[in-house]
């Protein structure tokens, strides 16, 4: 199944990233106006989070979180196929101050929140820290989607630990330098 998938993902990777914006924009109307998908689950939780808000003013946060959605899902497949250079253009991540600091023998503990496309700072840090960059993350329930979400994590020499593993496989990393 896994090469089925990928080989979709990896064909619709190569389609212009305004053409994929245009396609995200897609699936958020049907998500989100047509399907409904999970709208009761997002708005109790708006509810909860922010009890100040009018209804309106979650609903127009809803809306831009199902956008939000839809475009990292798009980011992220076009990551499959998108070139160094290319990347450099549409992520750029100056890792001077970090680098120096890895320069000078230090490891770097690196702690960030899902506030973007949280797939493409991975690559970005793999691709521009002066160490090995090694990430934690958690497996995903459908095997296919774990597999392919790992290979689009390591195109530029990331290493990923499962949180599962983290104790055993972290030992092993931990002579020599790197970046967490």
């Amino acid at each position: 199944m896994y090469p089925i998938v990928y080989g979709i993902f990896y064909l619709i990777s190569l389609l212009p990233l305004f053409v994929l914006y245009g396609i995200a924009d897609f699936a958020f109307f049907i998500l989100y106006y047509v399907l409904g998908y999970r709208t009761k689950v997002v708005m109790a939780n708006l509810e909860t989070a922010f009890p100040e808000k009018t209804i309106e003013e979650r609903k127009t946060i809803a809306r831009a979180f199902y956008r939000n959605l839809t475009q990292t899902f798009v980011e992220t497949l076009k990551m499959l196929s998108i070139s160094g250079k290319a990347f450099d253009k549409m992520y750029s991540l100056d890792l001077s101050a970090v680098n120096n600091l890895i320069d000078h023998g230090k490891r770097i503990q690196v702690h960030s929140g899902h506030q973007m496309n949280w797939e493409m700072a991975n690559l970005a840090f793999a691709k521009n820290a002066g160490s090995r960059w090694v990430a934690i993350y958690l497996r995903q329930k459908s095997e296919v989607m774990d597999k392919l979400l790992l290979r689009i994590r390591s195109r530029f020499g990331g290493t990923f630990i499962s949180a599962q593993g983290f104790q055993n496989d972290f030992k092993k990393l931990t002579d020599s330098q790197y970046m967490l």
